[in-house]
């Protein structure tokens, strides 16, 4: 590249990343593209980043040299490789001191991506340690960028790549744990230790070294090194596991004693990455040590660290400190059992005493760091939850500081209400109102509350019964306005109380020790429930009264799970208290009052979609348990459910968003679908009568109010929910009651309501939903002709709403107004064609058009969708092609009497559907091209079936250069994209290959010329002896199997040095 091309090159980056406009922008990134996306304009790069000294310029060579490594790592030869990495080595030496950071990552990430590709090339990758040694060995700059350059190395080979093969990964990540990695931690222990004990005059540059180590540091301890790492969700309880060759770092306390210093000596972020170290240390497997002698001599060394933290808080007054430390508390007690601990640390006690007053002053400034009292609420737990393993002087300790952890959370809730409410003005709770941070505490706050259950419902029940005897005094004195401050802090607080008897009553164990107390607390919050619904339009309506509501609904949940649940155990202690306060005796009177309170949840709080959720929620519950809805059939609350269910009773089902109704009716349908309640079957249905009647008339009247319109779309919702909850004898009595006359009505509203997509999409899944023969529901009697009834009026539906959408053009929201529900009706479709309930065939014995019209309308909906438009929305592609799969293979006769043009229309939008990104989408392409060749291939048609043979060979010859394309793109799949579904992408090839040998042959000849030539004889020898061995020209069974096996062996050999043409 000369002066003046490398002056433009210059010039185009700084446009790129320094535009005027988007358009200057983009026509830089369309002349730049070249550069990495064509393997040869490697040398144009490596001659930039020799000569520029633009930043920009050498940024964006480095980004595209990344690119053509990861796009097109077989172009380059094994020498080639290493002299990439050595000429970038080279490059930062020499003029590495003087660059950006931001060009230093560029050119470094060059590096150790080649090393990671390469590793197993040449084992002059696995020696890049010690060339990154001379920049440790340098100037403090080059010091620096060999601290970074580790950094990104160890980050690359950890983290898999996007597209890259999981067991390519793990054996390299394997090999450079053994070969390398202990090197590299040890190297960064080296230099904290050097960094610490000397200064260098640019104080500024020793901060980032310090900072580059400690990460180090923390990369290497963080490693994953087994290939079990944990989710990020689960990563608080991930657990270490170092080889066994680290364990001389750990057999002293040097290593922890360094990260200790740091962390006392420092300020953040040096002194939080310093403990974010110990964090992994802490979380080293118990495995690694030989014996408990050592695995207790590390683990005192921990708890000595610990323990001199906490004498003296030293760094726990700086937020980020205090946050990894209650991590690290976590971590321990996750990793070892308190058995560990107290042998480990013989004044246990002490130690423990600092951390429940560390605990407590922590409960007592929440606000300060509210991410970590989760941790430190499962420190306790998993303590607590291993303590009756242990010996009776552990017990006791334990036993006496639980109390007092749980009474300082609950009195820092009870506080925090108070601040709130008088200090802020609010009448918001961040605590309780962030459900994320609420469902962590509810999670771990059980065990703790029930460690010393009696002294904590005690405490309990001494906040609760004043704040109870309070609220019921300003309801019977209406003096709430009058003080109104008052009154919510009262809410607040009980709502409070209610949530954390909730989460203590659901995390019962089977035992039934304390269902007694769980009974005082229980009979309590009940006894609330029926005041306060009682009080309700008097209490005034704010954030307050709200959050009360949804705290009751999720005590209610909380108490299913304990005791009402499948899995739970009915208890008579229990009962005995609720008898005494409340009179209810059984579990079926507790059961009325629970679907009580959902019913006044339902009524009082129309507009409140949050609670209404919960509400929902809590009845799908109930209904869905086996146990619960067997005793909810006999209750006369639930019979009063399905005798007044319309919104004449529950306002909020007129009332968006209709989707609730389908829930709400399919919680209903469950009990209604019980035996004991299937008699009741038309009194249910009786509302939806006279609605559907009303609504024929009205359609006939022209009426298209909007009234109607909601009406129209709230019903099909409900219907929809019945359906979802039916099975065999459910279904029949919904088809009978349907059938002929509601159908019709049905019909109706698709002509009328076809463009409204508010209506058609619920008209569309209730068609669908009558098709779907979910579970064998739909079995009609032989002698039946339902499923012939069935179909036709699938038939109706669909020919109805296709004929009139499809000339219909909105000019905006093109998906939500058509799109959407043509996707609907193909999936509508195909679950009929696959229901399996009744032959197809009878259609063209009888002469009749249902049929050929469903498919001709479907047929005509699908093709009118251009492919762009097919791609840019998943579930259009998804409905579409799984359309397209089921015409394949049940009615390939249909596909072969296409006309040409929509023959081919439809073989493209399979070309295009083999790029996309979903694997089910490729899948089915794959299997409806194989079917269609395959027909075209049938040997021996019988001579009813050989005009149709004849007709699907003459369309797939007017395609063959299509056909073509397909072979070379399933090819290419297979051998350069790292796929999951590689045994039906082998399918169609073979089918393709028999229909066209001579391209195939041409495909092979081209990958083979393009390879290096060094590379041909093999490739051809593969292609002649792994691929075609034992490969006979038929499309039997057996000859399928055989080629898909030998296409893997194929692959897995050929991957390894194959070159993208």
């Amino acid at each position: 590249m000369d002066q003046q091309q490398l002056a433009h090159f210059e010039l185009l980056c700084n446009r790129l990343y320094n535009p005027t406009s988007t358009q200057e922008r983009m026509q830089a990134e369309e002349a730049l593209q070249p550069f990495s996306t064509r393997p040869e304009a490697y040398n144009q790069l490596r001659s930039v980043m020799d000569s520029t000294t633009s930043p920009v310029a050498l940024h964006y060579s480095a980004l595209s040299l990344q690119k053509l490594l990861s796009t097109s790592w077989n172009h380059f030869p094994t020498n080639a490789r290493i002299d990439i990495r050595n000429h970038v080595l080279n490059l930062l030496a020499t003029k590495g001191p003087s660059f950006e950071d931001y060009v230093l990552v560029g050119l470094i990430q060059v590096i150790t991506k080649t090393t990671k590709l390469g590793w197993f090339d040449d084992t002059a990758h696995q020696t890049i340690f010690d060339e990154v040694q001379k920049f440790l060995k340098a100037s403090s700059r080059h010091y620096y960028i060999g601290l970074k350059m580790l950094n990104l190395l160890v980050g690359e080979i950890n983290d898999i790549q996007n597209g890259q093969n999981y067991t390519a990964h793990r054996k390299i990540a394997n090999s450079f744990r053994d070969k390398a990695l202990l090197k590299i931690f040890q190297a960064s222990l080296t230099s904290l230790n050097e960094l610490w004990t000397s200064n260098i005059p640019d104080v500024a540059l020793q901060e980032k070294l310090k900072e580059q180590a400690l990460e180090l540091s923390f990369r290497c301890l963080s490693y994953d090194f087994i290939g079990t790492a944990p989710e990020d969700s689960v990563d608080d309880i991930g657990i270490v596991q170092i080889p066994s060759t680290w364990k001389t770092f750990f057999e002293d306390d040097s290593t922890i004693k360094l990260f200790l210093n740091i962390y006392a000596n420092s300020l953040p972020p040096v002194s939080v990455q310093a403990m974010k170290c110990l964090v992994q240390i802490g979380s080293i497997s118990r495995s690694a040590f030989n014996g408990s002698e050592e695995r207790d001599r590390f683990l005192k060394y921990l708890m000595d660290g610990v323990a001199e933290v906490l004498r003296h808080r030293r760094g726990l007054d700086q937020q980020p400190n205090h946050h990894e430390f209650c991590r690290l508390l976590a971590r321990m007690k996750g990793n070892y059992q308190i058995s560990h601990i107290t042998t480990a640390e013989g004044n246990y006690p002490e130690w423990m005493r600092n951390i429940s007053q560390f605990t407590i002053d922590t409960f007592s400034n929440w606000e300060w760091s509210p991410n970590s009292v989760y941790y430190l609420l499962s420190f306790w737990s998993r303590l607590i939850i291993s303590i009756s393993y242990t010996k009776e002087g552990v017990y006791n300790v334990v036993q006496s500081l639980a109390p007092q952890i749980f009474k300082a959370f609950v009195e820092s809730r009870m506080a925090n209400v108070k601040k709130v409410v008088y200090s802020s003005n609010s009448d918001r709770d961040v605590m309780q109102d962030e459900e994320e941070m609420l469902g962590e505490q509810v999670e771990a706050l059980p065990h703790l509350g029930r460690c010393n259950y009696e002294v904590a419902s005690n405490y309990i029940i001494q906040l609760f019964d004043p704040l109870f005897a309070q609220y019921k005094q300003a309801i019977e004195s209406r003096a709430i306005n009058s003080n109104i401050q008052s009154f919510r802090m009262i809410l607040g607080q009980i709502s409070w109380i209610i949530q954390i008897i909730g989460s203590i009553v659901g995390g019962r164990n089977s035992a039934e020790i304390q269902d007694e107390i769980d009974g005082e607390l229980v009979a309590r919050v009940f006894e609330f429930i029926i005041a306060n619904d009682a009080s309700f339009s008097q209490i005034p309506d704010g954030p307050s009264k709200e959050r009360l509501e949804k705290v009751v609904l999720d005590f209610i949940e909380q108490y299913r799970k304990g005791y009402i649940g499948d899995s739970s155990k009915s208890s008579t202690k229990i009962l005995n208290k609720m008898s005494e306060t409340l009179g209810l005796t059984t579990d079926h009177a507790v059961l009325g009052l629970i679907m009580s309170k959902i019913a006044t949840t339902f009524k009082n709080w129309p507009e409140e979609e949050e609670i209404i959720a919960k509400g929902l929620n809590l009845l799908t519950e109930l209904t869905n348990g086996y146990a619960s809805a067997q005793k909810l059939c006999k209750l006369d609350v639930a019979s009063q459910y399905l005798s007044f269910h319309t919104s004449q009773t529950f306002p909020f089902l007129d009332i968006e968003p209709f989707n609730r109704r389908t829930t709400y009716y399919n919680s209903l349908a469950r009990l209604l679908f019980l035996d004991e309640n299937i008699s009741k079957f038309e009194t249910f249905m009786e509302p939806f009568k006279q609605k559907l009647i009303y609504i024929s008339d009205q359609l006939s009247l022209g009426n298209r109010s909007e009234q109607l319109r909601n009406g129209i779309s709230g019903l099909l919702r409900d219907f929809c929910g019945i359906l979802l909850a039916s099975k065999r004898k459910a279904y029949c009595l919904i088809f009978d009651w349907l059938y002929p006359d509601y159908f019709l009505i049905f019909r109706k509203i698709a002509e009328v309501y076809f463009d409204d997509h508010d209506v058609i999409v619920p008209l569309l899944k209730l068609g669908s939903e009558l098709a779907h023969n979910s579970g064998g529901r739909i079995t009609f009697d032989a002698s039946s002709v339902n499923g012939i009834l069935l179909f036709r009026e699938i038939s109706g539906l669909l020919v109805s709403y296709g004929t009139r959408i499809y000339s219909n053009n909105p000019s905006d929201n093109i998906y939500k107004k058509k799109y959407k529900s043509i996707a609907l009706s193909l999936v509508m479709l195909t679950r009929a064609l696959l229901g399996n309930y009744l032959n197809f065939g009878v259609f063209e014995l009888y002469g009749d058009p249902a049929l050929s019209d469903a498919l001709s309308v479907a047929i005509k909906l699908a093709t009118s969708i251009t492919m762009s438009q097919i791609l840019a929305y998943p579930k259009l592609q998804k409905g579409y092609y799984s359309f397209i799969e089921v015409l394949s293979g049940s009615q390939t006769s249909i596909v072969a009497k296409l006309e040409t043009t929509v023959f081919s229309g439809v073989m493209k939008t399979l070309l295009e559907g083999l790029d996309s990104f979903e694997t089910g989408v490729v899948t089915q392409c794959a299997i409806s091209v194989d079917r269609i060749i395959s027909f075209s291939l049938m040997q021996n048609p019988k001579p009813k079936d050989l005009p149709l043979v004849n007709l699907m060979k003459q369309r797939v010859s007017e395609n063959n250069e299509l056909f073509c394309n397909i072979m070379e793109i399933l090819l290419k799949k297979i051998l350069f994209e790292n796929i999951q579904n590689q045994w039906s992408l082998s399918r169609p090839i073979l089918s393709l290959m028999l229909l066209n040998p001579q391209y195939f042959s041409q495909l092979e000849s081209k990958l083979i010329e393009v390879q290096p030539a060094d590379r041909r004889p093999q490739l051809k020898k593969h292609f002649e002896e792994v691929l075609m061995s034992d490969i006979q020209l038929t499309l039997d069974q057996s000859n399928r199997e055989k080629f898909s096996q030998n296409l893997n062996s194929f692959n897995q050999e050929v991957r390894k040095y194959i070159v993208h043409p």
